[in-house]
């Protein structure tokens, strides 16, 4: 019953957010921001592991960390 109720909230929320992007028309500007930031998520990450294959570390546990702290 919970995930139906969390669904519900989530397609609210998307409307929402769909209406209020076409009202301003700032569609363009957040598509443009959710690739910058994607890009900049997908290089620290890469950072991250790279650092941690070239220092060696034995544990995947430290990367899956470090990679998670940063979202």
């Amino acid at each position: 019953m919970k995930i139906r109720q969390l669904g519900n909230s989530l397609k609210n929320l998307s409307r929402k957010v769909r209406v209020y992007l076409h009202i301003t028309k700032a569609s363009g500007i957040a598509r443009r921001y959710f690739v910058m930031n994607g890009f900049d998520g997908a290089m620290t990450i890469f950072g991250i592991a790279l650092g941690s294959w070239i220092a060696g570390v034995q544990k995947p546990e430290v990367v899956l960390l470090a990679g998670s702290a940063h979202v």
